[in-house]
């Protein structure tokens, strides 16, 4: 498995603070922020490994193969909403709003914070209520 990229600084606070953290456990859509132990390249877990690697293989520079499930529905499955952020150094700190059958699709990742911080307050403000917070903008991740 490749080594891990460097964090962002909100992101190594974060976890320096609190490691992760599970909320709105009673909303419809709970959400748990990853800690290290469990901040995993996205495309394994969204795609299988078969296919992530494949990706990796025949198309090193899609941007998929920079970005790490961050946000999960909480219970950890592929098949629920996620939210990634992107290591690649040119956009580091950018995060996507996913699912299992439109990740990695142009036009079906939507950026919904540019850093964790703005995500955290995203997050909050939304209070688990909806499956996925909304884009802030009209920006695809594969606009930038």
């Amino acid at each position: 498995m490749p080594e891990t990229p460097t964090l962002p600084e909100d992101l190594r606070r974060l976890y320096d603070l609190c490691g992760g953290a599970f909320l709105f456990s009673d909303s419809p859509f709970p959400r748990r922020v990853c800690g290290p132990d469990s901040f995993v390249p996205a495309s394994p877990r969204l795609l299988g490994e078969d296919v992530a690697q494949q990706v990796a293989h025949d198309e090193p520079g899609d941007l998929t193969n920079g970005c790490y499930v961050l946000v999960d529905g909480g219970n950890g499955n592929s098949t629920e909403p996620h939210l990634v952020i992107d290591l690649a150094p040119e956009r580091a700190g950018r995060v996507y709003a996913v699912a299992w059958d439109t990740y990695g699709l142009v036009g079906e990742m939507p950026v919904v914070a540019t850093n964790v911080v703005e995500l955290l307050q995203l997050l909050l403000d939304d209070g688990g209520r909806e499956a996925l917070p909304a884009a802030t903008d009209n920006r695809d991740a594969y606009d930038l």
